[in-house]
């Protein structure tokens, strides 16, 4: 029994590593990475991210910091490296939310 379940799991595996879906997110994640804006924008983010942090800590200029985390968040999410990759993310995690139910939901019940 356990041989043959490592036999659908091998298989299983390997349809996931050529699905379609996660193919293209792994093409989207490189190209992102790829981008030059993506580096300086989400670094821009972390910085504004740890100032707001900051700012909570102290309890000082939070409205400030609020809006400067915000805005480079929407920065960053505006950039269409990213926009693609969130696209293709959401497709990967729609695959993986239907494995679930599939292959573990019965075991919850």
């Amino acid at each position: 029994m356990q041989e043959k379940a490592l036999r659908v799991l091998s298989l299983l595996r390997e349809a996931l590593l050529g699905h379609p879906a996660l193919l293209e997110l792994e093409e989207r994640d490189k190209a992102m990475m790829e981008d030059p804006l993506f580096d300086d924008l989400s670094k821009e983010k972390d910085e504004a991210g740890e100032a707001y942090a900051e700012s909570l800590r102290l309890n000082s200029g939070v409205k400030e910091a609020s809006l400067r985390l915000i805005e480079a968040r929407e920065k960053l999410a505006s950039l269409p490296s990213v926009s693609l990759y969130e696209e293709s993310y959401r497709k990967a995690r729609a695959l993986y939310h239907d494995l679930d139910e599939i292959l573990l939901e019965p075991f919850r019940r």
